[in-house]
């Protein structure tokens, strides 16, 4: 009895596990998605509002590099909420 409950508790903790780790992916992809909105949301009005003094080739590479540094960033938030 004792052996089925330890085997028992071990597949809960996996599952726990697993569903930890699905869920901080969810969080990282739909925080990557809300900013790449965002994002495009205000170079929008930006565009709208002023003139850019650099081409649009120049700011969506600058935009793609915050991109990469904001996944990093969620990446490791999402790990330490779990913590």
């Amino acid at each position: 009895m004792g052996c089925a409950l330890l085997v028992g508790l071990r597949l809960l903790n996996l599952h726990a596990l697993q569903f930890v780790i699905v869920l901080r992916v969810i969080i990282v992809h739909f925080g990557c998605y809300l900013m790449k909105h965002l994002q495009a949301f205000l170079y929008s009005v930006l565009r709208s509002f002023t003139v850019l003094a650099k081409s649009p080739a120049k700011v969506m590479i600058l935009i793609e590099k915050r991109n990469k540094k904001a996944e990093k960033f969620l990446s490791r938030l999402s790990f330490f909420i779990f913590l």
